[in-house]
């Protein structure tokens, strides 16, 4: 299984991804129980799609994907590791007008 993990994660890296984890597909307990809470709470006020519903779902993956066994998560950073060496943009060089 280590040898299966290892592959996907070095191939995911070869296409592009910055990041790559693994975790398995049990109920995220824990996580929903506090996504709840901060619910009743208020703390998620405005945010309209946010709703127990969405937590319960979003945290039960046999609901989503029935007999799936693993989790892979995949990032990709949005800034580029040469952002210091790009150039400015043209419309970055015009002059501020006042509003």
């Amino acid at each position: 299984m280590q040898e299966l993990k290892s592959h996907i994660q070095t191939y995911a890296i070869e296409c592009g991804f910055d990041l790559v984890r693994i975790t398995s597909a049990e109920e995220f307990v824990e996580d929903r129980n506090a996504a709840l809470d901060r619910i009743a709470a208020g703390q998620m006020d405005g945010l309209s799609w946010y709703t127990e519903s969405r937590v319960q779902r979003g945290t039960e993956p046999q609901k989503l994907l029935p007999g799936a066994n693993s989790i892979i998560c995949l990032g990709l950073s949005y800034l580029p590791s040469n952002y210091e060496d790009q150039p400015t943009p043209p419309w970055a060089r015009l002059p501020d007008t006042p509003g």
